[in-house]
C-alpha cells in the first residue's frame, strides 16, 4: 500500500533558468517601483504604514492594510529583496487604491526552495505550519519524508494529511502505518472531501495560522482548499497563473483569508520545496526519532548497516524506529551527496 521512492525535482539546468529569470524579473520590479515615485512624486503619497501582502501580480503585489482595504502595490528599490505572500511591509498609499512598498518586516520563517546551487527563491513568508497531502491509496512515504526535514530545516511546524480516505476498504491498517509518525509527534489526520470527514479536524488546525498545503498532483489538495475559499476565488487565480488571462496579469501566490481565522497560501511553486542549507551528515537531527540513537552506536562512523553494536539497528528491532524511517534517512543523505557532486 505505502511506496517509498524520491518525489521528482528540477534539473540542474533547469533551476538556472528559472534563477536566471527570477533575478531579471525582481530588478525590474524594483525599478518600476522607483519610477512611480519619481513620476508621481513623494507628495501624491501618504504616511508609512504596515500591511500583508496577499498576492502577486506580474510587476505589482497586492496589499492589505489593517481595516482589510486592498491595494494594488509597486515595490522600492530600498526592500532589498522582493515581498512575498505573508510579509508583513512598511508601505505608502496613493490615490486610485495604489500604494508603494518601502520596506519588509523581519520574517519569522520562509518557505523557499533551491533555483541554483547559489539562489533560492522565497515562496511565502511567515508561514505556521506546513500541510503535507498525500492520497491514502498511494502514499509517497519516501516524499513524505524529505517534506518533514525540509520543513524542520525551515523551523516551520508539519502537519500529515492522508487525504481521499473514501477509496480505502481496510482504513485501520492505514492508519496504523500511519501511528509511529504520531508517536513522533506529528499530527496526522485523514481527510475525505467525498464523506466530509476529517475536514473539522483540518479546518481546526489551520485556525489562528498562515498555512500552506504542499503535495503532489492529484493528492486533492484543490478539492480541500476549495471547502473554505470560494470558487470564484480559486478560478481567478488559476486561470491568471495557466493562461495569464482574467482580472490580472499572472498571479504567482495568493493568500486567502479562513473563515474560522487565519489565512492559507495557494502557489503553484509550493507543489515542491528542496532541501537546503543542510548536508548529509545532518539530516539525521531532522528525524525525530532517529536523532537520540545517533552517536551511540560502537563504531563513530557507522553506517547503520551490519556493523556491530549499532544503536540504531537496536532501536528498530526493539520496535522504537520503523525500519522504512532509516532507509528514508539514507536514500536523502544518497541525493544530498550527488547533488553535491554536480
Amino acid at each position: 500500500m505505502i511506496r517509498r521512492k524520491r518525489g521528482g525535482s528540477l534539473s540542474l539546468q533547469q533551476r538556472g533558468r528559472i534563477a536566471t529569470t527570477e533575478q531579471k524579473r525582481a530588478d525590474t520590479l524594483a525599478t518600476h517601483g522607483d519610477a512611480l515615485l519619481h513620476c508621481l512624486g513623494r507628495e501624491a503619497f501618504g504616511p508609512e504604514e504596515e500591511g500583508l501582502v496577499i498576492a502577486h501580480y506580474g510587476l505589482n503585489l497586492e496589499v492589505e492594510d489593517v481595516a482589510g482595504g486592498r491595494f494594488r502595490c509597486a515595490v522600492r528599490k530600498s526592500t532589498t529583496e522582493e515581498p512575498v505572500c505573508g510579509d508583513r511591509v512598511v508601505w505608502m498609499r496613493a490615490e486610485n487604491d495604489q500604494g508603494l512598498i518601502n520596506r519588509i518586516q523581519p520574517r519569522v520563517s520562509v518557505l523557499q526552495r533551491p533555483l541554483s546551487a547559489q539562489r533560492l527563491q522565497i515562496i511565502a513568508a511567515n508561514v505556521d505550519r506546513i500541510f503535507v497531502v498525500f492520497v491514502a491509496t498511494d502514499p509517497n512515504i519516501g516524499l513524505l519524508d524529505r517534506y518533514l526535514v525540509a520543513a524542520g530545516v525551515a523551523g516551520i511546524e508539519a502537519v500529515i494529511v492522508v487525504n481521499k480516505m473514501d477509496l480505502v476498504a481496510d482504513r485501520e491498517t492505514l492508519r496504523i502505518s500511519f501511528s509511529h509518525y504520531e508517536r513522533m509527534g506529528y499530527r496526522v489526520i485523514f481527510t475525505s472531501t467525498v464523506e466530509q470527514t476529517g475536514l473539522a479536524e483540518l479546518a481546526e488546525a489551520m485556525t489562528g495560522r498562515i498555512s500552506v498545503l504542499v503535495g503532489e498532483s492529484g493528492t486533492g489538495k484543490s478539492s480541500l482548499i476549495a471547502q473554505w475559499i470560494s470558487a470564484d476565488s480559486l478560478k481567478i487565480g488559476r486561470v491568471n497563473r495557466e493562461s495569464g488571462k482574467g482580472r490580472h496579469t499572472t498571479t504567482v501566490t495568493s493568500l486567502y483569508h479562513l473563515p474560522g481565522g487565519g489565512s492559507l497560501i495557494d502557489s503553484p511553486g509550493i507543489r515542491e520545496f528542496g532541501l537546503h542549507a543542510v548536508v548529509a551528515g545532518q539530516v539525521a537531527r531532522y528525524f525525530p526519532d532517529i536523532a537520540p540513537w545517533m552517536g551511540q552506536c560502537r563504531f563513530s562512523d557507522c553506517h547503520h548497516g551490519g556493523e556491530p553494536d549499532c544503536a540504531v539497528q537496536r532501536a528498530i528491532q526493539s520496535g522504537q524506529v520503523h525500519p522504512a524511517r532509516l532507509e528514508s534517512l539514507q536514500q536523502i543523505q544518497r541525493t544530498l551527496l550527488q547533488e553535491k557532486l554536480f
